[in-house]
């Protein structure tokens, strides 16, 4: 065998052990393990898979960014918070050999904390909650308040009485943060308007829902109705009371003439973010994913027949500073109290966004009971 020979059969083994090595690598891997032994996401929810509104949403996301991913999806759905249910849920999971599990309500992390901290080898992710602190939780939500900012301007330009109504769960962060954002965008477009805002107490109560929309036309005088609930009770009641409605997480255009505009998320954008980056090996410790306008993560559905030309064309111009850089919590803030919570030229935080927004800016009266 002359010596061309010998180097072509040596360059050959050599080819073929790298190529081996790699094949090795990718199949013990994350991203190529076989069908009977992929990884497995669990994922635990308020309500149901085949609802509108937020669970809907939610599901219709990871299942599309656990289909993408090629990963194993298992859904636990209807299980309330603070009944004890999510820790036996986890627990399940766990049983199932779940190695990330997607805790979908505010406060689940807070109810099961003791459980994360037990389970340090799975990785868990709470949407929108940072009240509890470990190596293997992390945040994650989409910046609504961006769509909430802009659709806050549709319902101040378009409102005659200069009363907006909010409908809104919990007195949380995560809420008060989309009413402020809302406010804010209401008095860029009406700095006479106000929102007055009914807290039901429940993400899921449509018969409280109801009567706090009834409420807020009827005594408070709002011609626009909006809210932070599961479901879209408040835009079927605006409908039937003849005033104008913006919905959340569900295109409302749909379900009502009146219906303004949609505070929308592509989940699945969000969903297969995080899932990558899991995939990826990324250092998940206390990370906080928190994707916006800017990434099409938020956005408005569209507009509803009563939205003018020219306040389109104001919203669009808001649109384009905020996929631009422009912060919705910056500059001067005033709260209702009168205190100022933050300067010219400042922005607030987004720890203080996400964990700290306790009170609420100028323009927002809470509905005494």
């Amino acid at each position: 065998m002359n010596n061309v020979n010998r180097k072509r059969i040596v360059s050959l083994v050599v080819v073929f052990l790298t190529l081996g090595m790699i094949l090795v690598l990718l199949l013990s891997s994350n991203l190529f393990r076989n069908n009977n032994n992929r990884i497995k996401i669990g994922y635990v929810m308020t309500g149901s898979a085949s609802e509108g509104g937020w669970n809907g949403m939610n599901y219709e996301g990871i299942k599309g960014a656990c289909e993408q991913s090629g990963v194993e999806l298992i859904i636990i759905e209807n299980i309330p918070e603070y009944t004890g249910e999510c820790s036996k849920t986890v627990q399940e999971l766990v049983e199932k050999d779940a190695e990330v599990i997607f805790l979908s309500s505010f406060n689940y992390a807070d109810e099961i904390a003791d459980v994360i901290r037990e389970n340090p080898e799975i990785q868990f992710y709470a949407s929108a909650s940072g009240n509890v602190q470990e190596k293997n939780l992390s945040v994650y939500f989409p910046r609504m308040y961006q769509a909430r900012y802009l659709s806050g301007m549709i319902a101040g330009a378009t409102t005659k009485s200069n009363v907006i109504g909010y409908v809104a769960a919990m007195d949380n962060s995560e809420v008060n943060r989309g009413i402020n954002a809302f406010t804010l965008g209401v008095l860029r477009a009406n700095p006479n308007a106000s929102v007055v805002v009914y807290f039901t107490g429940d993400w899921n109560n449509e018969a409280v829902e109801k009567e706090a929309a009834d409420i807020l036309v009827r005594e408070e005088g709002a011609d626009v109705l909006t809210y932070h609930q599961n479901l879209a009770y408040v835009v079927e009641e605006a409908d039937k009371l003849g005033v104008w409605s913006i919905s959340y997480h569900i295109d409302g255009t749909g379900m009502s003439d009146k219906c303004l505009t949609g505070v929308v998320c592509d989940w699945q954008c969000l969903y297969q973010e995080i899932i990558k980056d899991y995939l990826n090996g990324k250092n998940m410790e206390n990370n906080l994913v928190w994707l916006g306008i800017d990434r099409h993560v938020v956005d408005l559905s569209g507009y509803g027949k009563d939205v003018s030309e020219e306040n389109i064309a104001m919203v669009e111009k808001a649109k384009t500073e905020l996929i631009g850089g422009k912060e919705v919590f910056s500059d001067e803030i005033i709260d209702n109290a009168g205190n100022v919570r933050c300067n010219k030229g400042e922005m607030i935080s987004d720890s203080y966004l996400m964990d700290e927004m306790t009170w609420f800016v100028r323009g927002v009266r809470i509905y005494e009971k």
